[in-house]
């Protein structure tokens, strides 16, 4: 795998998809893939973004070609735009709205300071679709991203993945 990726082989771009759910439960190769992915470079972000747009892929499958990309955008920056556009068609997509799987979809966001998917990030919250346990709210990821300074409402209690009231 890393052979190949260092190589930069185009054909192990689709060929290490697979890796992706049949390696879920191996730390060590859910830890390396997205550092293969990200030597493979920027050729490899519409197939994982095509795959992390599947819902029938496992969500821990998903949830490595997120820390792909993330992975890629440090590795290349050249390639963060087009990662952040990948995760924000992704949030924006009526099949990705679940809850669960859209907070680290948000999370990689803010680790590429990819402010410019705010509005997209705003429009994931107002539909309901964050679990705000992995986030925080939408005025937690504002404070982050430096445009809001302090908190106009209270901050919400959490609780086992539910929101107190």
């Amino acid at each position: 795998m890393r052979a190949l990726a260092e190589l930069q082989a185009p054909e192990a771009i689709e060929g290490l998809l697979p890796a992706l759910s049949a390696f879920i439960d191996d730390d060590w190769f859910s830890d390396d893939l997205p550092q293969a992915y990200a030597l493979l470079g920027p050729a490899a972000i519409p197939a994982l973004g095509c795959y992390l747009g599947d819902a029938g892929n496992e969500e821990r499958a998903r949830l490595t070609a997120i820390d792909c990309l993330v992975k890629m955008a440090d590795h290349t920056p050249a390639a963060r735009d087009q990662c952040i556009a990948v995760l924000c068609s992704n949030l924006n997509e009526p099949r990705s709205q679940n809850a669960i799987f859209n907070g680290p979809m948000i999370m990689a966001l803010m680790e590429m300071d990819g402010i410019e998917a705010l509005e997209t990030i705003r429009a994931a919250f107002g539909a309901g679709a964050v679990d705000i346990n992995l986030t925080g709210d939408l005025e937690d990821v504002e404070i982050y991203f430096g445009v809001r300074a302090e908190r106009s409402t209270p901050k919400p209690r959490y609780n086992n993945g539910l929101m107190s009231e």
